[in-house]
C-alpha cells in the first residue's frame, strides 16, 4: 500500500487489529507530526529537539522519520517483526521508504516501553496510529502512552 499522511496509519491499524500475517506500507507525505511540531515552534521553545522543531526544512524531514519510527515501534509492540528499508533506488525518488511487518506474536513489552519513551522525547504529540490503536494497546499493556491534545 502506498499511503499518504495518515492513510498509512489507518492501513497499519487495520492490519494490526485484523492480526494480518504480513503488512507492507510505503508511507508518504508524513505531515501530521510536522504540523504538531510547527504549533510548538517559536523562539521561546525549550525542548531538546528545538533545533529541529524551529527549522521548517529540518522539521519536515525529521518529522517524517520520527513518524515512521513510531510506526515501527507500535508494530513491534503489537507482535510484529518490523523493518524499514528502501524499495526503489534513492536516485529515482526521495520518498521510497517501505515498512514491513511479519506477525511473530501478540505483543512485545520492551517495544511498547521504547515507544512510550520515544513519543515522550518527541513532545508527546497526538498521532493517528496510537489513537486508532488506543483500545488495543490498553488491552495488551493496560495503558496507552500519554499524548497531549494541545499540541495538535
Amino acid at each position: 500500500l502506498h499511503a499518504c499522511d495518515t492513510a498509512t496509519d489507518h492501513a497499519l491499524a487495520f492490519g494490526i487489529l485484523q492480526k494480518s500475517d504480513f503488512i507492507a506500507v510505503a508511507p508518504c507525505c508524513q505531515a501530521e507530526l510536522a504540523n504538531a511540531w510547527k504549533k510548538m515552534s517559536g523562539p521561546s521553545l525549550s525542548h531538546h529537539l528545538s533545533v529541529l522543531i524551529n527549522s521548517a526544512e529540518l522539521r519536515r524531514d525529521s518529522a517524517a522519520t520520527f513518524t515512521d519510527a513510531v510506526r515501527l515501534l507500535l508494530l513491534r509492540a503489537c507482535g510484529y517483526e518490523a523493518h524499514s528499508g528502501e524499495f526503489v533506488p534513492s536516485q529515482h525518488t526521495p520518498k521510497n521508504r517501505l515498512i514491513t511487518g511479519v506477525r511473530r506474536g501478540n505483543f512485545h513489552k520492551p517495544s511498547f516501553q521504547e515507544y512510550e519513551n520515544f513519543l515522550e522525547s518527541s513532545g508527546s504529540p497526538t498521532l493517528t496510529l496510537p489513537t486508532l490503536l488506543q483500545e488495543h494497546l490498553k488491552q495488551l499493556f493496560g495503558r496507552v502512552a500519554t499524548q497531549t491534545q494541545a499540541q495538535t
